[in-house]
């Protein structure tokens, strides 16, 4: 009885691990005008973020604000995991910069400052007072506790050149030639996704979205801490198949997607919160 329950426990997780993957559809909302240089994202309320001659703004309805600091050098990547506590990252400098909701600068990390010396390629939020870095030097994943001073004690090498790096608190997704690698917050690999034809990715909480050459998917984070594609769509939208348009950057925020290409940013209406 024991072992007929057992099969029956991993026939049922096998099957549910095999569900079929649901059609993503995308109804076109609204195209908004933007003249930049990278589109970011937006927050709850529809305000922009984005940046300019490595000027960051933030643009809602009733006013426009800024962050720039020439010292600094070029604004590499933004993180707005919290927009109200934003990061931004110099790597020119090797620098980190906090800013708050009125993009006032409210801590700034000197990465040049770590022992032993190391250089970083990519940066973003992994949690209260901790970053998660990609060591260039030694091609491995990071996770620095900035509060304490002090690195986590696990490190992880990569094979190949990271193109992209996406994050959330608990998850970091390193994307090289051949693969996209995704790292929980102690350092283990929860999923590799062979794919070599990746064009854009993007994160969103427990989600993951993924452009590849014929194919716009939904990644959903599991019970077992994996992502499974969930959404899939062969019918992508002009804005990222054209051969006038040059998709830079998507975002995906409270079931809508922000597609970013020639200077406007066009918004998708999807069934992401209708199932």
């Amino acid at each position: 009885m024991r072992l007929f329950i057992v099969f029956l426990l991993l026939f049922l997780l096998n099957a549910k691990a095999q569900q079929p993957v649901k059609d993503l559809t995308l109804t076109f909302e609204k195209t908004i005008p933007l003249a930049a240089d990278h589109f970011y994202g937006v927050d709850e309320a529809g305000t922009l973020f984005y940046s300019t001659d490595n000027v960051f703004y933030k643009k809602s309805s009733s006013q426009t604000l800024q962050f720039y600091d020439i010292l600094l050098g070029e604004l590499t990547s933004v993180d707005l995991i919290n927009p109200m506590n934003a990061m931004l990252f110099y790597k020119e400098s090797q620098t980190v910069v906090f800013i708050d909701n009125r993009l006032n600068e409210t801590q700034r990390i000197n990465l040049n400052e770590l022992e032993p010396y190391r250089y970083i390629q990519y940066a973003g939020v992994a949690g209260e007072q901790q970053l998660w870095l990609f060591n260039l030097d030694e091609q491995r994943l990071e996770r620095y506790d900035y509060g304490n001073n002090r690195f986590l004690p696990y490190l992880k090498s990569i094979a190949l050149p990271v193109k992209r790096m996406v994050s959330t608190y608990n998850f970091c997704h390193l994307q090289t030639a051949a693969e996209l690698v995704t790292f929980n917050s102690y350092g283990s690999v929860t999923n590799t996704l062979e794919k070599a034809d990746i064009q854009l990715v993007a994160t969103s909480f427990k989600q993951l979205v993924i452009l590849t050459t014929d194919t716009l998917s939904i990644w959903q984070q599991g019970k077992n801490a994996g992502f499974l594609p969930t959404y899939s769509t062969s019918n992508i939208p002009d804005a990222l198949i054209s051969s006038q348009n040059t998709p830079e950057s998507l975002y995906l925020k409270a079931g809508k997607l922000y597609i970013y290409s020639r200077n406007r940013i066009s918004v998708y209406d999807t069934n992401l919160l209708n199932n």
